[in-house]
């Protein structure tokens, strides 16, 4: 049940979702963001993910406070993760498409 709560709050507030992972430091939050950016473009199945909401929020927490000039996202971590992801997951999902296309659309299931 705890991954159906988890989306379902990804879909209604992708930004409280990210200032949680900030919680838990850097590393775990730029790996959900690849990780949901990947998913959304290389899985046939998810397109429903929120990713360019999570971006826009991602950007958010990356912008230095104006109090403190520090960004709660390091926006040098950030670009590198936000820019690999999608093409990533567009050559995951092209060669996807590639091996069990045919076979697909020649079961008579599609």
């Amino acid at each position: 049940m705890g991954i159906i709560n988890f989306f379902i709050n990804l879909l209604k507030d992708p930004r409280t979702a990210i200032a949680s992972w900030i919680s838990m430091g850097v590393a775990p939050t730029l790996g959900f963001i690849f990780l949901i950016v990947f998913v959304e473009t290389g899985v046939v199945f998810f397109p429903f993910l929120p990713g360019d909401s999570l971006l826009f929020a991602a950007g958010f927490f990356a912008a230095p406070d104006a109090q403190t000039g520090v960004s709660a996202l390091p926006l040098f971590a950030l670009l590198p993760v936000v820019w690999c992801a999608p093409i990533i997951g567009d050559q995951c999902n092209y060669w996807i498409g590639h091996f069990f296309g045919r076979r697909i659309i020649e079961s008579g299931r599609v």
